[in-house]
This record gives structure tokens, C-alpha cells and sequence, in this order.
């Protein structure tokens, strides 16, 4: 029986190299190589088996010997004790500096109604677009959305979640400060988020304002009602 013709393995893309005199399985024309290796900053001619010539050089970023040099430094965390509340709040090294300053404050507020709290602000970093929750409160992942108006509380769950937290903070000081806080319309919106608590999405939600804190957590009554009386707690 006369076998059945097959293409030439060496027209295929990316093996019509000689791996024994050029010491690569593959070449560049591989589709398992990303056309952004075209555009790459360390490629004049750099492959994964080194220096060659200038007509290659794509290479898996992944193992590729030079990436190494296109990385910051790693720089080695260490975390500082607060000067007004101690080991209760803990700073790290690598926080987020354009942020510090609102998320110290804001830190301040929820230790300054809730003492028995530790919070540690945590070193920033972003993965797949997304930046990683601010606070450690309690060992709970917690993220601070600055909301700009009670809408926001919405997108400020949903957000927390996404991001991988339990626990989420309403700064009110960073926008809605100056007005008068309507504990009726906040209320309304923080209850509809009930199936986050109850599915355990979230369990603690802090709501800052005026320096002070107040906190809903998984448990209580999550009714508008419910949730208004707590908000009280906030008002002069």
C-alpha cells in the first residue's frame, strides 16, 4: 500500500531552519513566537540561544536571557509602624506614594472610631489592569473608592470585588466632604448591594466621613431602615 503524500515538515513555518547547525528547534517565522517580538527593544539580532545575526531575533519573553535588564529592581518591603496609632496601622514600603496620603488619612479615620483594628496599607502593584486592593484590615483584603457621588456605590462594589477584596471602604472625604451627607439616599444604595453580603462577596463595608467611621457588616439587618441608623452615627 503506497503511504499517503505528506507536505514537507521543512516548508511548514518556522522549521525550515537546521536545528543541528543552528542549534534552534524553531525559528523566527514559528507562530509560536508573537509578532511583538518585531518591536522589542532588546531584539538587534538576539534570539534565545544569544547574539546572531541581524535578521532575527524573536524570542519567548518569557525565558528570553535579556529580559532581566528591561525589569525595575526588586526592591525588598518593610513595613513602618504609624506614629499616632502604632502596630494598628502599618505602612508599606512599596505603597502606592501617590495615594498615601488619602489612604493614611482615611486609614486614621476607621482606627480613630474603630481602635481595635489593624490596617496595613499594602505595597501597590497592578496585574491584567487591575490595581490591587489598598488595606489589609484585619488580615481581610479592603479597597478605598473615593466616590464622588452616591451612585458610585454601585461601581465602588462592584469594582472592590473585582479586585479581589471583602471588604470595601466609602471615603466620603475625599469628594462629598463639603456637602451634607444624606444618610436616607446612601442608605437606599448600600442596602441594594444586600446579595453581595449575603452571597459573602463582600462582608464589611466601612463608610468614612468627617473623620469618622461607621461599618455594615454581613450579619446585621441590611435593610435601608437598618443601614440608615447605623449611617446616623456619622452626622455631628
Amino acid at each position: 500500500m503506497t503511504p499517503t503524500p505528506t507536505a514537507d515538515y521543512r516548508t511548514s513555518p518556522g522549521l525550515e531552519n537546521n536545528p543541528g547547525r543552528d542549534a534552534k528547534l524553531f525559528n523566527e517565522t514559528h507562530p509560536y513566537f508573537p509578532d511583538s517580538c518585531d518591536s522589542c527593544p532588546f531584539r538587534n539580532g538576539r534570539t534565545l540561544s544569544g547574539p546572531t545575526n541581524l535578521n532575527t531575533g524573536k524570542g519567548d519573553c518569557g525565558n528570553c536571557q535579556y529580559i532581566d535588564s528591561a525589569l525595575p529592581d526588586k526592591k525588598e518591603e518593610f513595613l513602618t509602624s504609624d506614629k499616632d496609632y502604632g502596630e494598628h496601622l502599618l505602612v508599606s514600603s512599596l505603597a502606592d506614594q501617590s495615594e498615601l496620603e488619602d489612604n493614611t488619612r482615611c486609614a486614621k479615620s476607621i482606627l480613630g472610631s474603630y481602635p481595635e483594628d489593624i490596617i496595613k496599607i499594602r505595597a501597590h502593584s497592578t496585574g491584567h489592569g487591575v490595581k490591587n486592593p489598598e488595606y489589609l484590615i484585619n488580615d481581610i483584603l479592603a479597597d478605598r473608592k473615593g466616590i464622588e457621588r452616591y451612585t458610585g456605590v454601585r461601581n465602588g462594589f462592584q469594582r472592590a470585588i473585582t479586585q479581589g477584596a471583602k471588604i470595601v471602604v466609602l471615603d466620603l472625604d475625599m469628594h462629598l466632604s463639603e456637602y451634607p451627607l444624606k444618610t436616607g439616599e446612601l442608605a437606599r444604595r448600600i442596602s441594594w448591594r444586600h446579595t453581595d453580603f449575603e452571597e459573602g462577596r463582600i462582608t464589611t463595608c466601612y463608610v468614612v466621613y468627617h473623620d469618622k467611621a461607621v461599618r455594615i457588616m454581613n450579619g446585621y439587618s441590611l435593610t435601608k431602615e437598618s443601614i440608615e441608623s447605623v449611617l446616623q452615627k456619622l452626622k455631628p
